[in-house]
């Protein structure tokens, strides 16, 4: 239910300042009116509004929502059950004259409303009064101005100036300022594992920087299931180090700046990374997206790419939410979805929804309401009748009522695509447009897909790139550019050439936004198709004085693909440049902070790397990692900048010039550092791909160097995730070199005694995890084993484990017939000083485990 501002008499709760002590620590220095609450202390709220390092930032924010039930100074006429809202602007004032060379202090309001934007300037206002002159009255002047003008005011006075009271409207977990198109563009497809974390009540956990974009993330999350509610309750914006009792909790979606949160994998079940753009699951068996999953995520970033609304992308999560719950409601949820929400019909978001939908059915009055198929019958029943002007208006109508993939196959089941085909040729070029934005947004789907490749629609919109009116030519570049965003399509496309006449288009045309979208299709089409013969773009050089942004940045990265040369540029862009002064500070913590940044910022704007090489800027990274040892974050982070460098013509050029590959492979072979090792193994997972980075890293060994880096990590419970990356740089050597297939099949045949036959996949060894056996798996195919004769070995050393170890008690075990305890000194004998207890037999049998396991005794196995 929406709520309205008029029913709360004090919206304003309380405002306090918040400042850092050397000696004490962060605390609420002043506050009004007073407030003392038993679950939340001054400090722990002082912690929550200056961010983790907050000393290396010039300014952030956080925002806050406690849960303030049972407290006495709590009065019940709180908006939304008993929560109160937080908002903490902070601010770090560098000063010579105190203890640590700067002044942090922050402002935080605390209000029965989360109108977070709305209160957002006034706190920075009052907050720059208060440091130029620490006073409680500005914050007591704030507090009245904003409990009167809330209740009967369009606008507030505040120290002289006016400000517009532009009140937000929100549902219960529907927060002013949240984003679902942050979330998608951060984490593109992995936005589905949050997904169906959301579903689950997990515990997520959300890391990056800064502060106030982590929190921003976190109150968006409960819009990916809407309209399932009740997660504010689960909602901690953002949690200090020091507050860590703030989540202990069975649920909770919490956010942080500190990347420790992501090192400790007992504190939570999945982690939203900023820095890397992944949900990383901190579970045995791992869940992964459906196809339909991709589908609506293709669809969105689609929708993204195009500029649609947030409200356009809220209502794609909606219906594809509601289509899931209406799956349990009518019995018959997808097999996937019983197997990773098995009880979820027993979920009490789920129940609730349940008995309001049922609620509503019976209130709902009959009234008319058209679906796509009704626009398609008019349109086929009442063609001949139909003017120009009621085509328009009906194929439009049509078209804006394609919002989600529901509808879109809706369409394409009663002929969508053969419908629109007739109206190709229309005499009104606003007809021809409609119907081909109509095919456009049917080609998202893959059944579009196939209704537009196999019968003669694909040739007619071909044919309407030559079209007199410009609307209808670049209509149909765009459905042609949409069927280029799946395989079949693209495939199609070149088999009829249709990527020639791109290159002619981009050539001759002078209609920037028809050029742009032909560039965005041949990149698609390069994308899935590496291998065709390309066609030439050397002429396309000239094109880059274009004025258009996003026509540049598609033709860059063309040029990426095509691995063509390009100038470097001596000018930044505005976008680069606010990290640059970071990057080169003389503060070690300041470059830390510049790096977090631009990794963020890195994972949602793809073509900001090429800004970054096509400057030399790249160099300063190269030097702030060798500048710092492996175990210290500002190289950890750099190495992560170059994961993403590597990944593009440009970055290698210059990864390659500065010997950096060869420097990873030293590193992987010197360093202990584990998560150093992480970022390594990544970026030579990714440099494995590319046929000259790949050289590089077999003439220094790297294959061999990668897989003592996974038997050291593959058995250890806290490291073997370490294994992943490592076995994918050797399956992608083995992809890119076949003709070294033998060679390479001598180094990889130790892991044959790690493969697990899959019909014992799941046993409760932490080797054993999916992805880790998934891999093993390929690799043994890629270097020819044979696959039959290593399940077999398989299975007969699962059967020796379990018979040559046996468990009594929690702290004792029984192996090879020899009894010990956990704290027993036998545990650390050799093979050969236990035999002479043994039998010959059972030395003999002891023999033969320890051969098939190819791996020496000293009182442990790995196989404990």
């Amino acid at each position: 239910m929406s709520k309205n501002k008029k029913k709360l008499k004090k919206p304003i709760f309380s405002i306090s300042i918040a400042e850092f002590d050397i000696d004490i620590g962060n605390t609420l220095v002043k506050r009004f009116p007073e407030f003392k609450f038993e679950k939340y202390n001054y400090q722990s709220l002082a912690n929550l509004v200056i961010p983790d390092g907050a000393h290396i930032h010039k300014s952030d924010h956080t925002y806050l929502v406690l849960d303030c039930s049972g407290e006495k100074g709590f009065p019940s006429e709180a908006c939304e059950e008993s929560y109160l809202f937080g908002i903490g602007i902070f601010v770090c004032i560098h000063d010579e004259t105190v203890r640590r060379g700067a002044k942090q202090s922050s402002i935080l309001l605390l209000s029965k409303l989360p109108y977070f934007p709305l209160y957002f300037p006034l706190l920075k206002t009052t907050l720059t009064k208060y440091m130029l002159d620490p006073n409680i009255s500005h914050i007591k002047t704030l507090y009245k101005a904003l409990n009167e003008s809330l209740q009967k005011e369009n606008q507030l006075t505040l120290f002289g100036e006016t400000y517009p009271l532009n009140i937000p409207r929100y549902q219960i977990d529907e927060f002013p300022g949240a984003s679902l198109i942050q979330i998608v563009k951060l984490f593109k497809m992995d936005t589905m594992i949050l997904w169906y974390a959301m579903l689950l009540k997990s515990r997520i956990f959300v890391i990056g920087q800064p502060a106030g974009k982590v929190s921003n993330c976190v109150i968006s999350t409960p819009l990916l299931v809407s309209p399932l509610k009740g997660f504010t309750g689960l909602l901690v914006p953002y949690v200090a180090l020091t507050d860590v009792h703030l989540i202990e909790k069975k649920s909770f979606i919490a956010g942080s700046t500190n990347p420790i949160f992501s090192m400790r994998p007992e504190w939570c079940d999945f982690v939203a990374n900023f820095a890397t753009g992944t949900v990383t699951q901190n579970k045995e068996e791992k869940m992964k997206i459906t196809g339909s999953d991709r589908a609506l995520i293709k669809n969105v970033l689609s929708g993204v790419n195009d500029n649609r609304s947030e409200s356009w992308v809220r209502k794609q999560f909606v219906e594809y939410t509601e289509n899931f719950l209406r799956s349990w409601i009518s019995g018959s949820p997808k097999s996937i979805h019983k197997k990773y929400l098995h009880n979820f019909d027993q979920n009490e978001m789920y129940k609730k929804y349940h008995n309001e939908l049922s609620e509503r059915i019976k209130l709902l009055k009959p009234e008319e309401k058209k679906s796509p198929k009704d626009f398609l019958d008019i349109l086929i029943d009442e063609n001949e009748e139909l003017g120009a002007l009621e085509k328009t208006k009906t194929l439009y109508n049509l078209h804006t009522n394609l919002v989600n993939l529901t509808a879109i196959e809706e369409a394409c089941d009663h002929d969508g695509v053969t419908t629109m085909f007739q109206f190709l040729g229309e005499k009104s070029a606003q007809v021809r447009k409609y119907a081909t934005g109509v095919i456009s947004q049917l080609s998202l789907c893959v059944k579009g897909q196939l209704s537009v490749l196999s019968g003669p629609t694909l040739k007619q919109i071909v044919a309407l790139l030559d079209d007199k009116m410009s609307n209808v030519q670049n209509a149909a570049c765009y459905c042609l550019m949409k069927i280029s965003s799946l395989y079949i399509g693209a495939d199609s496309l070149v088999k009829r050439n249709v990527h020639l006449k791109l290159k002619e288009i981009i050539e001759k045309s002078t209609d920037l936004k028809l050029k742009s979208t032909a560039v965005q299709a041949l990149v698609h089409i390069y994308n899935f198709l590496p291998n065709i013969e390309k066609v030439g773009v050397e002429e396309f050089k000239k094109e880059f004085e274009s004025v258009d942004p996003k026509y540049v940045s598609n033709l860059i990265n063309l040029f990426d693909l095509y691995e063509q040369e390009l100038p470097k540029t001596t000018e930044p862009s505005n976008e680069l440049k606010k990290y640059l002064t970071g990057l080169q500070s003389d503060s070690v913590e300041n470059r830390v902070l510049a790096t977090q940044y631009l990794l963020a910022d890195l994972v949602s704007n793809s073509n900001l790397i090429y800004d970054l090489v096509l400057t030399d800027s790249l160099d300063i990274v190269f030097e702030n990692e060798k500048s710092n040892p492996p175990d210290h974050i500002l190289s950890q982070l750099c190495v992560d900048v170059l994961v993403i460098a590597v990944d593009t013509f440009f970055g290698r050029k210059e990864i390659i010039k500065n010997k950096f590959v060869n420097r990873a492979i030293i590193q992987l072979r010197t360093t202990e550092d584990p998560l150093y090792i992480f970022y390594v193994l990544r970026f030579l997972e990714v440099a494995a791909q590319y046929k000259e980075t790949a050289q590089i890293i077999v003439e220094n060994n790297g294959i061999e160097i990668a897989l003592k880096t996974v038997l050291k990590h593959i058995l250890r419970p806290m490291f073997n995730n370490l294994a992943i990356p490592g076995l994918g740089i050797i399956k992608h050597l083995l992809l890119l070199f076949p003709e070294k297939k033998s060679q390479f099949f001598e180094h990889v045949k130790v892991l044959e005694p790690y493969f697990v036959h899959t019909t014992k996949r799941f046993v409760s060894q932490p080797s054993h995890d999916r992805e880790i056996q998934d891999l093993i798996l390929k690799i043994i195919i890629l270097a020819g084993f044979e696959l039959e004769q290593v399940k077999q070995n398989s299975l007969k050393r699962e059967f020796l484990v379990k018979k040559f170890t046996e468990y009594k008690g929690t702290d004792k075990k029984e192996k090879f017939g020899i009894g010990f305890s956990e704290d027993s000194l036998l545990k650390n004998y050799t093979i050969e000083e236990l035999i002479p207890t043994l039998s010959e037999e059972r030395i003999s049998q002891v023999d033969e485990f320890v051969k098939l396991m190819e791996i020496p005794f000293n009182g442990e196995t790995g196989y404990d």
